[in-house]
């Protein structure tokens, strides 16, 4: 008779991860953020943004006009660990041309380059500092925002994307964009603007006859 336990049998099927019995792995996606906030060294505080009075990103320099020259100085005041992952990250490109189209409208290489790094280093800041939070033994306040957290459809809980806002909020509806009715017809609005742009380049670029060669 086959003693084995269901998840045993699952697992050997291909229906679950095989692992060795009485140990647990991380998520794949946990384990990414538990790796990235022992990327920086014990005691040593990240500062909230590496470049200050982040306005947005300038296409041909990037955030708040910073070029990549300036940006590579301030990673140099990082750790090794976090300096090297994050220059690692500036190498990502986007694949394609149609990325490169998602991406932005007009693809700018070193503002692409700038927006990376500062992204990743965000991810890399809210992890060191979350999961320390979550790892501490007293994390009182943490915990009372799990529970609440637990108790409602985060996919209501959302930042107001209008440039100028960024309030978090929770939305009345499922097609709520921004957390006011102002915001939300403002997003539109842009969105729209958007849209026209990215048509009008691709009729340009329809229009444009190939090179001959």
């Amino acid at each position: 008779m086959n003693m084995r336990k269901p998840q045993q049998n699952a697992a050997k099927s291909g229906k679950l991860p095989l692992r060795k019995a009485g140990t647990k792995q991380a998520p794949s996606d946990l384990a990414e953020f538990i790796r990235l906030a022992n990327l920086v060294p014990q005691g040593y505080w990240l500062p909230p943004e590496l470049v200050p009075n982040l306005d947005g990103l300038s296409p041909e320099k990037g955030p708040a006009g910073t070029t990549w020259g300036e940006l590579s100085d301030r990673l140099h005041q990082l750790p090794e660990s976090v300096r090297k992952e994050l220059f690692d990250r500036s190498k990502i490109e986007p694949a394609t041309a149609e990325e490169r189209e998602i991406v932005a409208y007009d693809y700018f290489p070193e503002s692409y380059r700038i927006s990376q790094v500062l992204q990743h280093y965000e991810k890399i800041r809210v992890a060191y500092y979350n999961l320390r939070g979550l790892t501490q033994d007293s994390i009182d306040p943490l915990n009372q925002l799990l529970q609440a957290l637990g108790h409602a459809d985060l996919s209501y809980l959302r930042r107001c994307p209008k440039a100028d806002c960024g309030k978090i909020f929770y939305a009345g509806k499922h097609t709520q964009l921004g957390c006011s009715t102002e915001h939300s017809s403002a997003i539109r609005q842009q969105r729209k603007r958007d849209r026209d742009k990215l048509n009008r380049q691709n009729a340009k670029k329809r229009a444009t006859p190939a090179p001959k060669r």
